[in-house]
């Protein structure tokens, strides 16, 4: 039964306790398929914060942050997409609503939130918009096109967003080329690739062998990946990351989460 049809019940919001039960088995069932093709990826940003300071999810979080090298993204995407369950939907670029840092999305289409300006009833918040975890590139670049990485990736966002698509891409494909190449001259100066784990403009980059091997941290007594450097990961990101923010600023993706009918818990 559909969320909207007549007799449809979602029993109510999901709790705080609940968001957090059906986020762990997102992540947990995740790092499985990841770990089992041996494809390297590391829990990040929010994620990686509530393992360090909270050994669990940062207690108002909503979502799962992953990062995944670059060059083993496509590999992640297609094991994914044919291996997560079927209530899973693995979404890119132009599929759905995120961020000019993320690349992939993977939903838990027997959930739905409400996100801030909608109701239960609302058409947008039917389908595959429940819960979700964020996939986000680790690439190696070099310092100086750290700068033109990010408004590379900002413009390509911009052109996906809805609305007034194809003028979009017709504005921002010369404006991409110029940054492309921009990008190869900058990338000729000497100078050794560094990982960028960040969704700031500038900053965020490491050296391979500040990130390698990776680490471990714990969420709720089960090991997950970070790197090697998440102190200074997280104080680059947080500042001093140890001190949880005032109540007015934490952020949260939206405001309430419902379970699809005739979904089990």
């Amino acid at each position: 039964m559909h969320l909207l049809e007549p007799g449809a019940t979602h029993g109510g919001a999901l709790t705080q306790d609940e968001i957090h039960r059906i986020l762990f088995d997102m992540l947990a069932t995740v790092d499985a398929i990841l770990a089992r093709h041996r494809i390297r990826y590391m829990v990040g940003f929010g994620t990686l914060l509530g393992a360090v300071r909270h050994r669990s999810f940062i207690p108002w979080d909503d979502d799962v942050d992953i990062c995944v090298l670059q060059e083993d993204l496509p590999r992640a995407i297609a094991c994914l997409s044919n291996e997560l369950p079927p209530h899973f939907a693995v979404l890119g670029r132009g599929e759905d609503s995120f961020g000019w840092d993320v690349d992939v999305r993977v939903r838990d289409c027997r959930t739905v939130v409400i996100e801030p300006g909608q109701t239960v009833g609302d058409n947008a918040a039917a389908g595959a918009r429940g819960l979700f975890v964020d996939v986000m590139a680790v690439p190696a670049i070099k310092p100086l096109t750290r700068l033109n990485y990010t408004l590379e990736r900002q413009l390509l966002a911009w052109m996906a967003a809805d609305g007034r698509r194809v003028i979009r891409k017709a504005v921002g494909r010369p404006i991409l080329m110029l940054l492309q190449l921009l990008a190869l001259g900058l990338a000729q100066w000497p100078a050794k690739r560094k990982r960028l784990i960040s969704d700031r403009w500038l900053g965020g980059l490491y050296a391979e062998q500040a990130v390698f091997p990776l680490a471990e941290v714990h969420i709720e007594g089960r090991r997950f990946p970070a790197p090697s450097c998440f102190h200074q990961v997280l104080s680059d990101l947080y500042g001093d990351y140890m001190k949880p923010p005032s109540d007015v600023d934490r952020k949260r993706h939206f405001v309430e989460c419902y379970r699809m009918p005739d979904t089990a818990p």
